[in-house]
């Protein structure tokens, strides 16, 4: 019940969980209710099954699940929780194609918060859904990320490595990158957007392509808005749109009471040059 409480407790911080109707999700009291009614069934949908043979399907959450046969995950509550763990992952891994990933890639994944801290138990869900995948190193790189060794999961013939960085992005950081990832950054929001510039200006100098996730349409528009008039107009390998392994947890922008938002709603891949 820990990791069910302590996934719950990471995620609601000072906002307010809601409802949504394509997410089926809810708020913090109810799942927290839900997970402590539940308790057996909490431990259990976070629990990934064992390695299978075969790829996934990775048309949306709910396929994927069914395909690799994930117990316990029948309640719209049991899909919401384990789908905060699984948003970064899969989001990775529905791109994996359109960002050029082949049996031996590194990602380098910048301005990382939330997701470095998730354990790279469920980092190796990626050697589940990418069937191409033999040897993969993610980087976690950003001023708030905890520093740490390659964490190696070894599946099969498979593995899967993870490590962190505390450091400000170079274009020689990127050298060995064979993608670049920014989870939900905003780059576009007045607060932040002038933190970035140095990181953007790596990123665009590398060549390597980019997948962006945003808290939601607006939130990505806004970012996307930012990369063209800073990078010109983009050539997209995957253009903005509703990615089916958003968080299906909804949150209220406590800046607008009008603006959900939920980890990775929206998604678009710009290609390398």
């Amino acid at each position: 019940m820990r990791h069910a409480t302590t996934l719950l407790r990471r995620t609601t911080s000072t906002h307010v969980w809601q409802a949504s109707s394509c997410a089926a999700g809810a708020d913090g009291h109810r799942l927290r209710e839900w997970a402590s009614k539940h308790a057996d069934d909490a431990r259990d949908v976070l629990r990934p099954p064992p390695h299978g043979t075969r790829a996934p399907d990775l048309s949306g959450l709910d396929q994927y699940l069914h395909s690799r046969n994930w117990a316990k995950v029948e309640a719209p509550e049991a899909r919401a929780l384990l789908s905060q763990a699984l948003t970064y992952p899969l989001s990775l891994a529905a791109h994996a194609t359109t960002l050029n990933l082949g049996a031996e890639a590194s990602i380098a994944i910048v301005g990382a918060r939330a997701e470095a801290a998730l354990s790279t138990a469920w980092w190796a869900e990626l050697i589940e859904a990418v069937d191409s995948v033999h040897d993969w190193t993610l980087t976690f790189v950003g001023p708030e990320v905890k520093p740490a060794r390659p964490t190696p999961v070894q599946r099969g013939t498979k593995s899967l490595a993870v490590k962190a960085e505390r450091r400000e992005l170079t274009k020689a950081h990127l050298d060995e990158a064979d993608a670049v990832v920014l989870f939900n950054p905003g780059v576009g929001h007045p607060n932040l957007a002038e933190g970035w510039v140095p990181a953007l200006e790596a990123i665009r100098a590398s060549g390597r392509p980019l997948l962006v996730t945003g808290h939601s349409e607006m939130d990505s528009r806004r970012d996307l808005t930012a990369l063209e008039a800073r990078y010109g107009a983009l050539r997209f390998a995957a253009p903005p749109c509703q990615n089916p392994f958003r968080s299906r947890v909804v949150i209220v922008d406590p800046a607008d009471a009008t603006h959900m938002t939920s980890a990775n709603a929206w998604a678009f891949v710009v290609e390398g040059s």
